[in-house]
């Protein structure tokens, strides 16, 4: 789950339904369900972009603006690499940062740069050692 604490809307990802629903926390009710990338796990909100992430094991990042407290839109869905579901957002750079590992391969962490347009533009894994 997310937060947007100054419009009072919580994000809920359902791994079942493979849904992102937004909460009205003052009223009580469900303002908005949408379809996102199977198994989500993880759910980030940057409230410098109004931009909702979410990463699941099914290798795809879904973005999601938020135009206003009660209408919401998927902008993209991105590939990223099958169980790729751990995310993460720097609100200062924006930058996405989603990380996946795998029996064959080094840790690697995918860094997503957010443009006004479009939710990415620069792909680039790094490896962890």
């Amino acid at each position: 789950m997310a937060i947007d604490t100054e419009q009072r809307r919580l994000f809920a990802v359902c791994s079942g339904s493979a849904k992102l629903m937004v909460f009205d926390l003052e009223g009580h009710r469900v303002i908005r369900s949408l379809e996102i990338g199977g198994g989500p796990d993880s759910v980030a909100f940057d409230r410098g972009v109004h931009r909702i992430y979410v990463a699941g094991k099914a290798g795809k990042l879904t973005v999601i603006q938020q135009d206003d407290p009660d209408n919401y839109r998927v902008l993209d869905e991105i590939r990223t690499h099958y169980g790729a579901h751990t995310l993460t957002v720097d609100p200062v750079s924006h930058k996405v940062f989603v990380a996946y590992a795998s029996l064959l391969a080094h840790p690697r962490i995918a860094v997503f740069s957010p443009t006004p347009t479009a939710p990415e533009v620069n792909v680039a894994p790094v490896t962890i050692d």
